[in-house]
């Protein structure tokens, strides 16, 4: 077969040959066009066995074989596979690429060795060649491509592109592979012409011995991936230097076999071998290996990518899991230190540091004092809020040219607070520092106003009544968000609370009642809440891969190991419901209120509520009642 356009006419129908030559070496004269080659009958190679259209029947043998079983015409060798056809004499490999010429391309002007020539007899090299090639139009559907071809098994001899190509086929659902359609099962399923030989027949395994789903005659798909899992393993452990890490990789792998699928793991070798790969250069022996260090190294955006490797180390025991408020304190650090140094080289840079020294200095106070763990009031968090309100502040005060904090005035805060209210109550905290420590003239100041309850923020009742029915006919997998929607908008349980509750916390009764203890003291669940708490215990798992559902602690496991549910993924569910937090906690309280819970101390010690809060809402949902009651003390 060849491109070469020529004057010559078909041996068979005898129209011009324009396009391409079919078998011209064995034709009687010129060669055939594309219809008459169709034509021709498949006659068997002698020596290959593969069968070639051709005229020639009696002991045929194709070019190929004809080529390999020559000697080579240079070294006297035979030319064996690889043998070619150089200016009529046959070649093995070894001599063609000394014989071949060095000629210029004609088109990019590099020089190259080979034989490729365009039509016009011109030197093209085969990158040239492949970009020069003429799209030709799909016989099927018009499109122009420069890929067409024929495909006689589906009976068409035309050329035509690749999607036309493959439209008809399917994936089998035997199988899983993408072939033409044959027959429909038993379910009326179209399979592949394997699957329909095999009939009803199961795939049994050659290599395992096991039924499962056929890969190959020698194998099933499981033993494929186990086998290319088994390479690539091999393949990566020549990478590491210590013998503890290969160990600690191939252990980690067979692990995500046996807990998902040969296939699934297959499929992370490669992902998480740079976790196995670092820690092979940060640490000398694995009795070395922590977790602070892996937390210094990787970051906590590092532990989230590789969270599946740092979990099998926790599970292993060759680790101590950090916590999240461990992780998340890092997390904030590495913010800190980000922030400082967008100050670097300004004049209020001395200003900033200072600044932040005493709000760590502010933090272990508090830590010193008791106030740390579920009790914690200045948290990294507040650090960062702080310093970050401090830098933009500085930002802004920077454009009216002033060099020193004696120099700010309550006018350039004020336009600060214009522009960027949502740093308002963050700016709280520099401008207290600011007036203590800053050796100012006049006391600088934010302006506060009290943060009072909306009045609109309260579900209406047609919209709570139609969430309470959806969640407490939820199924299956949406029993998580339903009780957590539960919990919110009938029990006032905040995001920051929730994601806390432990399976400690519930208690079965014998009648099969359930009990949770939110505050100080245990609340009888509802029947239907009940019910919707065993459905929902029926779906509970550990998120994590390397975690047993019964391992976790939390009533809401999360994806770390040891960990429960971020608040940011509750929020992530509370849009869905259509309402806001703030309206979920706002209408469980007024529920409370409607029903005789009037006392605050009666909601703090029932559902964990602060004081503060619960006063707050309370006076709100009746200001009457405290108006009563603050005339009474002052007429005492």
């Amino acid at each position: 077969m060849t491109d070469k356009t020529t004057s010559l006419s078909c041996d068979g129908c005898g129209i011009p040959l324009t396009g391409r030559i079919f078998s011209k070496r064995n034709a009687p004269k010129n060669g055939f066009c594309t219809s008459c080659y169709k034509k021709l009958p498949q006659v068997v190679c002698i020596s290959c066995g593969k069968k070639h259209r051709t005229l020639k029947r009696a002991a045929f043998k194709c070019n190929a074989c004809n080529t390999k079983e020559r000697a080579c015409v240079h070294c006297g060798e035979n030319a064996f596979k690889g043998g070619r056809v150089i200016d009529g004499e046959i070649t093995c490999a070894k001599c063609a690429h000394r014989v071949l010429s060095i000629r210029p391309c004609s088109v990019c002007h590099k020089k190259f060795k080979g034989t490729a020539d365009w039509p016009e007899s011109r030197p093209v090299c085969p990158e040239c060649r492949n970009r020069l090639r003429k799209a030709k139009a799909c016989a099927h559907c018009g499109t122009f491509s420069l890929f067409t071809s024929s495909d006689s098994k589906a009976g068409i001899h035309e050329p035509i592109c690749s999607r036309c190509k493959t439209n008809a086929r399917i994936t089998c659902p035997s199988c899983h592979k993408y072939r033409r359609p044959a027959a429909l099962d038993s379910k009326g399923r179209q399979i592949c012409k394997d699957c329909h030989e095999r009939g009803n027949k199961k795939f049994i395994c050659p290599q395992c011995g096991k039924a499962g789903i056929k890969h190959s005659k020698s194998r099933c798909e499981d033993c494929y991936w186990l086998d290319y899992t088994i390479k690539t393993v091999s393949r990566c452990q020549s990478l590491l230097s210590n013998q503890w890490a290969k160990s600690c990789f191939a252990d980690f792998i067979q692990s995500l076999v046996e807990l998902k699928s040969p296939n699934q793991a297959a499929m992370k070798v490669e992902r998480y071998f740079p976790f196995f790969a670092k820690i092979d250069t940060i640490f000398s022996s694995l009795d070395s290996l922590n977790a602070y260090a892996l937390l210094d190294n990787f970051g906590p955006e590092g532990l989230r990518l590789f969270s599946m490797p740092y979990d099998y180390l926790s599970k292993e025991g060759l680790i101590t899991p950090l916590t999240r408020d461990e992780i998340n304190a890092d997390s904030e650090k590495r913010a800190h230190i980000n922030l400082i140094n967008k100050a670097d080289g300004k004049w209020y840079e001395k200003d900033v540091l200072a600044f932040y020294n005493h709000l760590e200095t502010m933090a272990k106070r508090y830590a010193d004092r008791g106030w740390k763990g579920d009790l914690a009031r200045f948290k990294p968090r507040t650090i960062t809020a702080a310093l970050r309100a401090a830098i933009l502040f500085y930002d802004h005060a920077d454009a009216y040219n002033i060099t020193s904090t004696r120099q700010v005035d309550q006018n350039i805060i004020d336009e600060f607070i214009y522009a960027n209210p949502g740093y308002k109550n963050s700016l709280r905290a520099l401008i207290r520092y600011i007036n203590r420590h800053g050796k100012i003239f006049r006391k600088l100041k934010v302006e506060f106003h009290g943060r009072n309850i909306d009045a609109n923020a309260f579900i209406p009742p047609k919209k709570y009544s139609d969430l309470i029915k959806k969640f407490l006919a939820s199924e299956g997998k949406d029993t998580k968000k339903a009780l957590i929607g539960i919990f919110m908008i009938m029990y006032a349980q905040p995001a920051s609370r929730l994601v806390k509750l432990r399976m400690s916390d519930v208690l079965k009764g014998e009648n099969g009642t359930f009990r949770m203890l939110f505050g100080e003291v245990e609340l009888d669940l509802e029947p239907r809440i009940g019910d919707l708490f065993d459905r929902y215990l029926e779906h509970r798992h550990a998120l994590s891969v390397m975690e047993r559902d019964l391992d976790n602690e939390w009533l809401f496991p999360g994806r770390k190991y040891g960990c429960h549910i971020s608040t940011a993924a509750v929020s992530c569910m509370i849009k869905e419901f259509g309402v806001t937090a703030d309206q979920m906690y706002a209408t469980a309280i007024f529920n409370f209120y409607q029903s005789g819970m009037r006392h605050p101390k009666v909601l703090v010690r029932a559902f964990g509520i602060s004081v503060v809060t619960a006063i707050k809402y309370l006076k709100m949902i009746n200001p009457r009642m405290f108006e009563e009651a603050e005339s009474r003390q002052h007429a005492s």
